[in-house]
């Protein structure tokens, strides 16, 4: 039989990838690996789990969970049981989990090879040399990283490859994916109708101003001076105080000077912008023509100044309420941003006919194509999940019997009461809080009943289109929209979702 051995790679390639970045940090579910079993206490031999020729090894099992709960800040008995009671595992189950990832990472490579999937030394040279152009010529600096990352250079490599060659697996069989049905699509729209109707579609010019930071520049330099004022000796006080008020001196100074210059620059992007605003308004210049010249947002720039529409993208919340007050071919005033001065025109609005949506020809063509696109997306990461659970299956794990005196198992019965309490208290706070809130609703409730109704209407209201919004956002979340986001306007990126073997298998 073929031993697993556990390195960096075969754990998390991910994890490790991002830890060199500094992505996400590695507390966050890294388990380093690159301790060698032999350095782990309580070790007990053995195979944990078997499928065809292949064998998980008990020690790399713990060594894993070992690594997992050092990086974790969990060593201590008392954390490791409060984090798997409130996950509502055991150590059995985290065991089994464990078990459940290295045996995907190869059943993975695997079914590339099944499938023919290959990668080229030159494919996962371009990915490491993009990695390594971080840190510039700093090979100290690099292989620094690696160290903090639990992994060698060698191993990173081969953690590249393997997710090239998942990548690869993943991008094949969700192109085998059934594609959505316009009546699939229909039903989508029928079941988010309230939410899309009302939808504006705009465009906008915009005249870009320099980001103020001098109040946060302010805020850490006075930080800075407070702390070091409580360090400095009565001795040396007085000493000290001038030294600061000279300081502070030199600092309002520059402060002062940055200050004024960015309100010279916000005013003179004001005044262009309004110059402009009156050309327009006044007919001496048309809004496309005012588009191609000033805005100096690139991305929408290139479809005259177009943003698409509202409930498909995440505008900073002045633009959208901006939006909101416009009429189909209306023009707004300057609206100011974080990104500078605004001028907006409401180039489209959708409304949901009396009678309800009964075609897609009755909907704007860029939400079908966005619907479209979301349901591809998702269609294709269920096919993966699909194709992969069923490989797993036939591959027949069978995971042994935990063996007694591992080094993270416990007696998970007094942490789950614990866990238990602390709910149950939480619960009790909630409940007396709300009945207190009751008590003084009803002493208020003769004197405010007109504002109380008016009130309620409105959160009614609020919790509906909120509870819309919330689905409609899940559901875009779950795949890529294609739809083209402005890049000065939106302020979240279209998102991907990509299912893996590691997530599938969790």
């Amino acid at each position: 039989m073929n031993s697993v051995r556990i390195k960096t790679v075969g754990m998390t390639a991910a994890f490790a990838l991002a830890c060199i970045v500094g992505l996400a940090a590695c507390s966050q579910g890294t388990a380093s690996s690159s301790s060698s079993p032999s350095s782990v206490e309580g070790l007990t031999g053995g195979v944990a789990a078997t499928f065809g020729d292949t064998e998980i090894m008990e020690d790399d099992v713990t060594t894993f969970i070992q690594s997992y709960r050092e990086s974790s800040g969990m060593t201590d008995e008392e954390s490791w049981g409060t984090y798997l009671a409130s996950s509502s595992m055991t150590p059995s189950s985290f065991r089994e989990q464990v078990i459940d990832y290295l045996a995907s990472q190869d059943l993975i490579k695997m079914a590339a090879d099944e499938k023919g999937i290959t990668v080229s030394d030159e494919e996962v040279d371009e990915q490491v040399s993009v990695m390594k152009a971080n840190f510039g010529d700093d090979e100290e600096a690099w292989q620094a990283a690696l160290a903090q990352a639990n992994t060698t250079e060698e191993d990173y490599i081969e953690s590249v490859r393997t997710s090239i060659a998942s990548s690869k697996l993943q991008e094949q069989i969700a192109s085998e994916a059934e594609p959505p049905t316009d009546e699939e699509m229909l039903e989508y729209v029928q079941m988010y109708a309230d939410y899309l109707s009302g939808a504006k579609r705009s465009s906008h010019i915009l005249f870009k101003v320099q980001e103020d930071t001098t109040t946060e520049d302010a805020a850490q330099s006075s930080d800075t001076s407070s702390s070091a004022d409580e360090s400095t000796s009565a001795d040396a006080s007085s000493s000290a105080d001038a030294s600061s008020s000279a300081d502070a001196g030199s600092s309002t100074d520059t402060s002062s000077s940055e200050s004024s210059s960015q309100s010279e620059s916000d005013e003179a992007v004001k005044e262009l912008a309004e110059s402009v605003l009156e050309q327009i308004k006044d007919g001496t210049l048309s809004f496309d023509d005012a588009v191609a010249e000033y805005s100096e947002d690139e991305g929408s720039k290139v479809n005259g100044g177009d943003v698409g529409w509202d409930r498909l993208s995440n505008f900073v919340t002045e633009y959208s309420d901006a939006v909101a007050e416009l009429e189909k071919d209306q023009m707004s005033d300057l609206v100011k941003s974080s990104y500078g001065y605004h001028i907006i025109k409401c180039t489209d609005e959708f409304t949901v006919p009396e009678g309800g949506v009964t075609s897609l020809d009755q909907v704007p063509t860029e939400m079908v194509d966005y619907i479209k696109s979301m349901m591809e997306q998702s269609n294709q990461s269920n096919a993966f999940y699909e194709w992969y659970e069923q490989y797993k299956e036939d591959a027949g794990i069978v995971i042994n019997e935990m063996p007694e005196g591992l080094p993270y198992d416990l007696d998970i019965t007094k942490y789950e009461t614990a866990s238990s309490d602390a709910t149950s208290d939480a619960a009790l706070v909630t409940d007396v809080s709300e009945s207190d809130s009751s008590e003084t609703s009803e002493t208020s409730e003769s004197s405010d009943s007109s504002a109380t109704a008016s009130n309620t209407s409105s959160a009614a209201e609020t919790s509906a289109a909120s509870s819309a919004e919330a689905s409609a956002d899940a559901s875009a979340n779950s795949a890529e929209a294609t739809t083209s986001q402005p890049s000065e306007v939106s302020s979240s990126a279209e998102t991907r979702t990509e299912s893996s073997a590691t997530s599938s298998a969790a």
